[in-house]
């Protein structure tokens, strides 16, 4: 995937925690996306978390935008049932990083990094 690409999908390095069962369904959670205002602009960066397996099975998990710059959290939300995620109304003049972490403790966290985004629809 080139790295001007805005998708990400996070697969890679999903292993499960030792003692931890991967068959726990994940819960579903609703929570609003936060973004801060002082990072706001027209770009959008979208993508789809997904647990490896055979095939890749799509979950809810936190997802996390930061800034490459310096690592500044900018937004947070959870993806959705079909494992999607969309930050919108982001600043299209930098590069960022995406971070999917699992609520339940069963997987490490995943990143997609050097993304930059599209401008918005």
């Amino acid at each position: 995937m080139p790295a001007s690409h805005t998708s990400a999908a996070l697969v890679g390095g999903l292993l499960p925690r030792p003692g931890s069962s991967s068959s726990i369904p994940p819960r579903r959670l609703t929570l609003p996306p936060r973004i801060r205002t002082a990072y706001s602009g027209f770009g959008h960066i979208s993508g789809t978390v997904l647990v490896k397996g055979t095939p890749d099975a799509p979950t809810v998990r936190n997802v996390r935008l930061h800034r490459q710059l310096d690592g500044v959290a900018v937004a947070e939300r959870f993806s959705a049932a079909d494992g999607t995620y969309s930050f919108d109304h982001i600043d299209a003049t930098l590069r960022y990083h995406v971070v999917a972490f699992d609520y339940e403790h069963n997987f490490r966290a995943v990143i997609a990094d050097n993304l930059t985004p599209d401008p918005m629809p």
